[in-house]
């Protein structure tokens, strides 16, 4: 028989499953098909290089393949769009780590990643969305999720935009340390990066 804390975990793993399963459903088909996973994969290797402890590391995962489903929020014609989207509709866009925040607060057993979600967009100095904060009031796993996150969408294709080459988006991201991420998380990523580490998850695509 399962005790408190066996249930309690098994409860959290179908919740897990249950909405990666959504998410899979939103990506299916479109540009950001696999995101999810790529950037899960790459955060952890990222979070294990900047010395997270192991028992955090599963937080890690589960909030970055998960990061995008406040999108189920976002209209499909936005999702979709092969242009420019309007202010408007960008705005709208903005909303979906509020979107994640809110359903994933909702399960009762994914509060820190439901946290980690919403602070996913933030930047280092204070010009990330929604809410604008900044520096180190911003969660590390969420600073890790930043970086990773950029990675895989400046390197993949978009229906409004060609693939990066990969030491193009590196090159972006390190222009970018100290305005929208963080230092020492960039060096964990540097690191991961020129060692080969990410090779593997992109050779799946």
């Amino acid at each position: 028989m399962l005790n408190t804390n066996d249930s309690s975990e098994l409860y959290r793993l179908r919740t897990v499953f249950l909405l990666i399963d959504v998410v899979r459903m939103v990506e299916h088909g479109t540009f950001t098909r696999d995101h999810s996973e790529r950037v899960a994969d790459s955060a952890v290797l990222v979070a294990k290089r900047y010395g997270m402890p192991q028992k955090l590391l599963g937080i890690v995962w589960r909030s970055a393949i998960l990061h995008d489903i406040g999108k189920i929020g976002v209209g499909n014609d936005i999702i979709f769009s092969k242009s420019k989207l309007s202010p408007g509709a960008f705005y709208i866009v903005q909303q979906h780590p509020v979107f994640g925040h809110e359903l994933l607060r909702r399960t009762g057993s994914l509060q820190l990643e439901a946290e980690i979600i919403l602070q996913h967009h933030e930047c280092w100095d204070g010009s990330g969305y929604p809410n604008g904060i900044r520096g180190n009031d911003i969660l590390l796993g969420a600073k890790i999720i930043s970086i990773v996150d950029t990675f895989d969408a400046l390197v993949s294709s978009r229906g409004y935009k060609q693939n990066w080459t990969f030491d193009s988006a590196y090159n972006y991201i390190k222009k970018n340390v100290n305005k929208k991420f963080c230092e020492s998380v960039f060096y964990s990523f540097s690191h991961v990066y020129k060692k080969g580490g990410l090779d593997s998850i992109y050779k799946r695509r």
